[in-house]
């Protein structure tokens, strides 16, 4: 038998609809889902190619709003996003948008991970080139997590925003311009990373395994992120210690996240050496 090709308009709702559902089943693709439901039912409205721009129309207000996304990743983060971005939060955004080794460092539960998700959205989106970004952190959960939050953040955006998932895998997201999401948890081998986030660095193990990693893994023109929520270990407190030309920071204290009263409660419960191991602990160690 003789495979047929079908195609059926539908409006930019109705597409971001189809593609909430692909997602949400497990499909490999819009098509794919669409192919499935076709079975199922004869009046379902079938799309045959993933790609989202050649389907939205571009008004003048859409078009600025694009150019603004992709030009102020804070005006991305606060209109688009549905995030309550805080006043602490937005030098982390600002210094992931720069070139080389941007190091995050902070207190437990700043955001520090959230900002992170928003920068690979808005970098999967808006950069010009296909993009292999890359998600590590100390745990396979805290990785999927992760991935999830992007997959979620990136629901939440208008269609003219986006960019048509070719693949939508617990692992990985694949745009249909080729730009790849992909959680790893192993050494990276054989990837050319233009993006890697690495999440909690240093709470994975050996350092002198992460330094290997990172430089096996990364070429000249890659963006490396590391981030870390409390103490600084291995790899994060390396490159911390001893920063280059390249190297961008990003400290924030606990006073700018938390309430003054909040350092008495907080030792009464977990201690004092815990509390100077995940809270207060200068830009300096």
């Amino acid at each position: 038998m003789k495979k047929r090709k079908i195609t059926f308009r539908v409006s930019d709702e109705e597409y971001d609809e189809i593609q909430k559902k692909a997602e949400k089943f497990h499909f490999s693709s819009v098509s794919e889902f669409c192919r499935m439901s076709a079975f199922a039912s004869n009046d379902f409205k079938m799309f045959s190619t993933p790609k989202v721009k050649e389907q939205i129309t571009w008004t003048e207000e859409r078009k600025s709003e694009f150019v603004t996304c992709k030009n102020d990743i804070i005006y991305f983060a606060d209109r688009f996003c549905n995030l309550n971005i805080r006043s602490y939060q937005k030098p982390l955004l600002t210094t992931m948008e720069k070139n080389g080794t941007i190091l995050l460092s902070g207190p437990r539960r700043c955001g520090i991970t959230t900002m992170g998700c928003v920068k690979i959205v808005h970098h999967a989106l808006f950069s010009e080139n296909k993009q292999t970004i890359v998600i590590k952190s100390h745990s396979s959960y805290n990785s999927k997590s992760i991935l999830e939050n992007i997959k979620s953040l990136y629901h939440k955006l208008p269609i003219y925003l986006k960019k048509g998932i070719s693949n939508s895998l617990t692992n990985e997201l694949i745009f249909d311009d080729g730009t790849g999401i992909t959680i790893t948890n192993n050494s990276m081998r054989g990837l050319s990373i233009d993006l890697l986030f690495w999440d909690n660095c240093g709470h994975d193990g050996n350092f002198e395994d992460e330094e290997f990693i990172v430089n096996y893994s990364l070429n000249q023109n890659s963006k490396l992120i590391l981030s870390c929520s409390g103490e600084r270990r291995g790899l994060m407190k390396l490159k911390w210690d001893r920063p280059t030309e390249s190297t961008h920071k990003c400290f924030i204290e606990w006073r700018d996240v938390y309430p003054s009263d909040f350092k008495e409660t907080t030792i009464k419960l977990i201690g004092e050496n815990s509390w100077k191991k995940e809270y207060e602990f200068s830009t300096s160690n």
